[in-house]
């Protein structure tokens, strides 16, 4: 079944404080598209890629994408590298659009494509092996599979004066905790479609329906001395959670489904593809991600994504 990579490159990246869209921002020399194209092509498991690329940055990705395709036929051990075709199209408004652009741009030119998988762009460092087992595990019959984590750290659940601020934090798309369900091992085998969802964003603390109608303006009792205080409600048992990453890979047909289903009916908590998927009652499986595959979204992530370089990342 041949893989179509779609890569939705259209955001503005104002949290990382550049003066060009995300994608285009330059890490060590090269474009966070670059990085991302040059290891997803190493992975041998993309047949075609899709970029929805910002208005007026079309042929600057095309570029980009070419330059990708040449290093990573450079470095390849085959005595021919395959030729990946690339089809560039315009964003849209945000995520979803872009990507469903994207989805339908890719369809109609790679008409034989039975697998896709969406990467953010703003995950340039991952390894091609997560690609690979994102792509075998479709393959072998997942309708959608997304690479995980576990969390390590301690979680709290927010209390009623920070439920807003929490559902509004630095998650952004692709970026979130699975509940695994009863019995989910630590690699993250299968997650499931429960009650707890996939891809909730990077706000890990389940909030109860009080805390959610609570205004963010409600403050603890240390919010007087200046400092920006939340009351908690208690730690959440992280052995049931995940961290969720990106590349995410579905059966095509469901992708594009979960994408009409979107447009034509939004939920605004949906935060990644697998969430959009999970809406149509389709079990989502986990495979072993990478901590390499971090999101680029703040300064000091560009810092961190410089030492792995440095470390050969």
């Amino acid at each position: 079944m041949s893989c179509i990579l779609v890569i939705p490159a259209a955001g503005s990246g104002t949290r990382l404080e550049g003066a060009v869209p995300k994608a285009f921002v330059e890490l060590a020399g090269a474009t966070l598209l670059q990085h991302c194209l040059e290891r997803a092509l190493a992975s041998g498991a993309i047949d075609a890629v899709a970029i929805a690329a910002a208005a007026g940055w079309e042929e600057r990705a095309r570029e980009i994408a070419a330059a990708a395709a040449a290093a990573a036929a450079h470095r390849a051990t085959d005595e021919a590298p395959r030729a990946v075709p690339v089809l560039v199209t315009t964003g849209g408004a945000d995520r979803v659009a872009s990507v469903a652009a994207a989805l339908d741009a890719a369809a109609a030119a790679f008409p034989a494509a039975r697998v896709a998988l969406v990467h953010d762009a703003a995950r340039c460092l991952t390894p091609p092996s997560v690609f690979a087992r994102v792509v075998a595990a479709v393959r072998a019959g997942s309708e959608a599979v997304v690479p995980v984590l576990p969390v390590t750290d301690t979680i709290a659940a927010v209390g009623a004066s920070a439920a807003e601020s929490a559902e509004e934090g630095p998650g952004g798309s692709g970026d979130g905790t699975a509940g695994a369900g009863a019995g989910a091992e630590a690699d993250g085998v299968r997650t499931g479609a429960e009650a707890d969802g996939v891809g909730t964003g990077a706000a890990v603390a389940r909030i109860g329906a009080a805390a959610a109608a609570a205004g963010p303006n409600a403050a603890g009792p240390c919010a007087g001395g200046g400092v920006r205080c939340e009351p908690l409600d208690g730690n959440v048992d992280r052995t049931g959670l995940r961290r969720v990453q990106t590349p995410q890979g579905f059966a095509l047909p469901v992708l594009r489904a979960a994408h009409a289903a979107q447009l034509a009916d939004p939920d605004p908590s949906a935060t990644d593809d697998a969430s959009l998927v999970a809406r149509l009652g389709v079990g989502v499986d986990g495979v072993p991600g990478d901590e390499r595959a971090l999101k680029i979204t703040y300064p000091i992530d560009m810092a961190v994504a410089r030492a792995l370089l440095e470390e050969g990342a």
